[in-house]
């Protein structure tokens, strides 16, 4: 039930990402509800799982064409937008940025070979950009089964142009840690730590990580 629901949760994101792309007249408020209208099942479901219902049932009803809403429109398919958008780069159309909504989008669907593909083709255009080079580092290591030298130039890259991006900070961190250079995976991890807006949960997993390594580093 999980699987499904973390399913649901990353097609939703994907749709409201690439709404804009064919629907360009589509306003935020729109956008809103079609999050409302595809997380209200979600939220029930997750209730459920815990045992409880988290929120009341909705209850269906029935209303004259007079009374729906002038912009209603009805719950997009992802798996079909992502497609619509395949085709329309593959045929020479969209912008850079649109690459790295494919990318992205392969990544919510874990085609991470796929998101390496797009993400090459969005940086042949878009060179100063550290979080597009951090997230294609992740996805070519996701691809290959973990960081390589390939991987580590491109986060070598996104450090170059922000040396505080968090994600690239954190895979340096784990290249070091991983070479068993683990003072380095600690200073990397502590710079992380003085980036604002870190989630807390963000937070903890690093502060773990340097507990770790510190660990590791007495016994050598």
């Amino acid at each position: 039930m999980l699987l499904i629901i973390a399913t649901c949760m990353a097609l939703t994101a994907i749709a409201i990402v690439l709404l804009p792309i064919f629907k360009p007249g589509v306003s935020k408020q729109t956008l809103a509800i079609i999050g409302l209208i595809m997380a209200a099942p979600l939220s029930g479901l997750i209730g459920y799982e815990m045992g409880k219902p988290s929120v009341a049932p909705v209850q269906a009803t029935s209303k004259s064409n007079d009374e729906v809403a002038p912009d209603a429109l009805p719950a997009p398919d992802p798996i079909k937008m992502v497609e619509q958008l395949e085709a329309k780069l593959k045929n020479g159309e969209g912008t850079p940025d649109q690459w790295v909504m494919l990318a992205r989008s392969y990544v919510t669907l874990k085609r991470h070979q796929d998101a390496v593909s797009a993400y090459a083709k969005a940086t042949e255009k878009i060179t100063n950009d550290a979080q597009i080079y951090a997230d294609y580092a992740d996805a070519l290591a996701m691809s290959r089964g973990g960081l390589d030298k390939d991987s580590e130039a491109l986060i070598d890259k996104a450090m170059k142009i922000d040396p505080l991006n968090p994600k690239a900070l954190s895979l340096k961190a784990t290249v070091a840690f991983n070479n068993k250079d683990y003072q380095s995976a600690i200073t990397l991890w502590e710079k992380l730590l003085t980036v604002p807006g870190l989630s807390q949960d963000w937070i903890n997993v690093t502060r773990g990580s340097i507990d770790e390594a510190r660990g590791l580093l007495k016994l050598h």
